[in-house]
């Protein structure tokens, strides 16, 4: 096997990992997207249409779960993601 050949199957290897980690990781469970606006605008509009999707482009096909955290232009959500928020991997935000 040549040199060329051995180094793309390490990098090969080591591109596979991560992906298979991050599967084994968000497998079955289910992710809370964090919208920081009122149901019904076009934030959450937005969002919800993120949502729908977003799961069949990550590892392991978690459920997505929007949740509306509207208040001060917004700030009551983000500031609920930034210090209430559990850093689980599980949460995360679509901020405006």
């Amino acid at each position: 096997m040549s040199t060329i050949s051995l180094r793309a199957l390490a990098i090969g290897a080591m591109l596979a990992a991560p992906h298979a980690m991050a599967a084994d990781f968000y497998q079955g469970k289910t992710l809370n997207m964090m919208i920081n606006y009122q149901a019904g605008g076009p934030a959450d509009f937005e969002g919800r249409i993120i949502a729908h999707h977003l799961g069949k482009h990550i590892p392991g096909n978690p459920q997505i779960v929007v949740r509306n955290m509207g208040g001060a232009g917004g700030a009551v959500g983000t500031n609920w993601l930034g210090q209430v928020a559990a850093p689980d991997g599980l949460t995360f935000g679509s901020l405006t």
